[in-house]
């Protein structure tokens, strides 16, 4: 496996520098579908701190504003993830 266990949680082996959920946020940064369901793959978490985009937004939110059916199927699994808002009271139905 890829992953490596430490106090933050599971971590990459192949880059010893992110966290799997910080690996999840690159992804949505990128809209990189493929990148975020291989972070999921491995136990990212999308509620996670590190995974948080700029003004608290989700990877749900950053697919949902791209268009992206196949990465919001995935994490729109996680229904406390539909309803959380980011800072600007904006859910990812909002960016849809």
């Amino acid at each position: 496996s890829a992953l490596l266990h430490s106090q933050r949680g599971p971590r990459c082996s192949k880059c010893h520098a992110k966290t799997v959920h910080e690996h999840l946020k690159v992804a949505a940064m990128h809209e990189d579908t493929g990148y975020a369901l291989a972070a999921l793959e491995v136990g990212a978490d999308p509620t996670a701190v590190q995974a948080m985009l700029p003004g608290r937004r989700t990877a749900l939110m950053a697919f949902a504003a791209a268009g992206d059916l196949r990465a919001c199927q995935r994490l729109a699994a996680d229904e406390a993830l539909c309803q959380r808002m980011d800072e600007f009271h904006s859910r990812a139905s909002d960016y849809a």
